[in-house]
């Protein structure tokens, strides 16, 4: 799934919520949604819990399953 058009179909108040689970800012996964950073390990390693199993790490870093 892409991430932008995931992050962007949220409200404020459950970007806050996954912003939380992974233990970052709104601002940081935004940049990461939008492509203006790249996730980090600490994030990629719950990212798939944070979303509920929307996003996965192929989704956001297909490079590292090369």
């Amino acid at each position: 799934m892409n991430f932008k058009k995931y992050w962007q179909a949220m409200s404020a108040k459950e970007k806050v919520a996954v912003a939380r689970k992974l233990r970052t800012t709104v601002e940081y996964v935004g940049h990461i949604a939008h492509g203006h950073s790249k996730a980090g390990a600490k994030i990629l390693a719950n990212i798939e819990f944070a979303t509920d199993n929307h996003i996965t790490i192929a989704d956001l870093r297909p490079d590292l399953l090369e």
